[in-house]
């Protein structure tokens, strides 16, 4: 965990659809959590391989270049329940010209 108590969230290794839910405590919580819990705390709690049998994917398209794709595969044994996830998330990112070009537009025409 980096020192100023920040979260990556683009770069967790983590798939939306393994979330099960979301606990949020909202206060400092230094004692269970550790000295960067001042703000607060999120505990991700993913889906069990047990509840997640069988295969599915998903592919997303969109503007500015966005593209998700997104594949699991959970399996129930005997000894062993399991859940595989991978995943790509992507876009062009911020494009600068495109935004000069509108403001600059807007800029014209509000003078």
């Amino acid at each position: 965990m980096p020192p100023i108590g920040s979260v990556s969230w683009e770069s967790l290794p983590l798939q939306i659809d393994d979330i099960e839910r979301i606990e949020v405590i909202s206060r400092p919580a230094a004692a269970s959590h550790g000295g960067n819990s001042t703000q607060g705390v999120l505990n991700i709690i993913t889906r069990d391989g047990r509840n997640t049998p069988g295969f599915k994917a998903s592919v997303t398209e969109g503007n500015g270049g966005i593209s998700d794709a997104a594949m699991s595969f959970g399996k129930r044994g005997e000894s062993l329940d399991y859940r595989v996830s991978i995943g790509s998330r992507g876009d062009h990112g911020y494009d600068a010209n495109s935004f000069a070009e509108n403001n600059r537009q807007l800029s014209d025409t509000l003078i």
